[in-house]
């Protein structure tokens, strides 16, 4: 792969470290890619209780029609607790899956030597694990609520609005619970002090998390490449993480319809019903191209640009807008000279979503015969690391020089033949690939 570059602007990925289902590093994650190895499944029975959350039934307050997800296994878990010798009641699967993630990093960059690390870590991150008290919180609302039911229901004498009007402060002592223990978990510091603890030789930069939904992990690395452009840094990791596969996070998109209910999920297909959730987490080490080329380090890829934009006037998160979408893509079209071969969509595998991207990108990239393609297919929507995974995604298609098919797509939302999603993998073209 040819090195065109302008100087101080580009980004050259240096080091990579995953960890994700059936993929504990970045090697595998590429076995898995052009595989297709089915991982999803139902959820395992440790991660919530389905006795009282998985009723089937997406018009309960607190159940769910699916429990299927793309899970890392209970086993590689535990396994990293022992490696790190970490705490089973303070130290989440969130802080287990970012410190072998970021050990990976480290390994990759060959650092052990150098006594003067300096290391910072911007994490794009959604939430913390909020299993065992979610599950206590809509434990308690939910055996309160059928109470009040059977109350109502064997004494017609009862004060209907006076039962009610404790129905609902109920709900609100619930939630009021929730915010508060999340806020004293103090989650947010927590893991970088683990890393401080465990890296200690190598995590002496600054960490942060960034919270921007579903593009965390993209803002992570936007604000990283600022950082090494402004000349702030020198070498940064940043990535995403996602381990928050808890009852509440289903409850939700079932309310909406937005679940899939079978594992044959298929993000740009017109048939797809809908999306799974994934985990894992995803981190690169980033450096300003000649220092790489200087260092002599082994360059994954480059970054050229990144531009964003914000959907914030639509209907609901659950629904973009397609001017928004374009408007990012017109930002960081300033940034790049070259047409895109290859776009690697969003696409979770929503009616609303995938329609909405696939009328921005044929309307925005026409005129360019363009590959398609979306990681969610193999791995699910992980949130806060999605961006993250398909940027690893996309390192890989350069160094195999593969683009993985979508196999699971029979009918592709885009009907302009210059946009091409493949069922099988695919070659790129030597000129494309310079």
């Amino acid at each position: 792969m040819k090195l065109n570059h302008k100087k101080n602007s580009d980004i050259a990925i240096v080091g990579v470290g995953c960890l994700l289902p059936k993929a504990n590093n970045y090697q595998e994650f590429q076995d898995v890619l052009y595989s297709g190895e089915e991982i999803i499944r139902p959820i395992d029975s440790d991660r919530w209780i389905k006795e009282i959350f998985s009723g089937g039934d997406k018009n309960e307050e607190c159940e769910s029609y699916s429990d299927l997800a793309a899970q890392i296994d209970e086993s590689v878990y535990l396994d990293i607790k022992r490696k790190f010798g970490l705490d089973n009641d303070f130290d989440t699967r969130l802080i287990a899956y970012v410190l072998e993630t970021y050990g990976q990093v480290l390994n990759d960059l060959d650092l052990e030597n150098n006594k003067e690390l300096n290391l910072p870590l911007i994490l794009g991150c959604m939430n913390p694990d909020v299993q065992f008290l979610e599950e206590h919180v809509f434990k308690f609302y939910m055996e309160a609520k059928r109470d009040l039911e059977d109350l109502l229901a064997s004494d017609n004498n009862l004060n209907h609005e006076k039962v009610f009007q404790l129905h609902d402060e109920m709900l609100t002592l619930s939630n009021s619970d929730l915010s508060s223990i999340n806020d004293e978990s103090i989650f947010q510091t927590f893991v970088f002090k683990r890393l401080a603890e465990k890296f200690e030789h190598a995590f002496k930069g600054r960490g942060f998390l960034v919270d921007a939904a579903c593009a965390s992990s993209l803002s992570s690395l936007d604000i990283a490449c600022q950082q090494l452009r402004t000349g702030q840094e020198d070498l940064v990791i940043a990535g995403g993480v996602e381990s928050n596969l808890s009852a509440g996070t289903f409850v939700v998109f079932s309310r909406v319809g937005a679940l899939a209910q079978s594992t044959d999920i298929k993000p740009m297909d017109a048939a797809s019903e809908g999306m799974i959730q994934g985990e894992g987490c995803t981190l690169f080490a980033l450096e300003r191209i000649d220092d790489a080329l200087k260092n002599q380090r082994k360059i994954y890829g480059v970054i050229k640009g990144v531009a964003g934009s914000s959907d914030g006037r639509s209907a609901s998160l659950f629904q973009p807008t397609k001017e928004g979408q374009m408007l990012a893509y017109k930002r960081v079209w300033k940034q790049s000279e070259a047409k895109p071969f290859l776009i690697e969509a969003h696409a979770t595998g929503t009616h609303v979503g995938d329609l909405t991207e696939s009328s921005s990108i044929e309307e925005f990239f026409r005129g360019n015969e363009t590959d398609i393609g979306a990681v969610k297919g193999l791995f699910g929507h992980t949130k806060g690391n999605a961006g993250a995974l398909s940027v690893l995604k996309g390192i890989s298609i350069f160094e195999k020089n593969l683009i993985p098919g979508n196999a699971k797509v029979q009918n592709s939302r885009f009907q302009n033949s210059e946009f091409i999603v493949n069922e099988r993998n695919a070659t790129i073209s030597s000129e494309l690939s310079t």
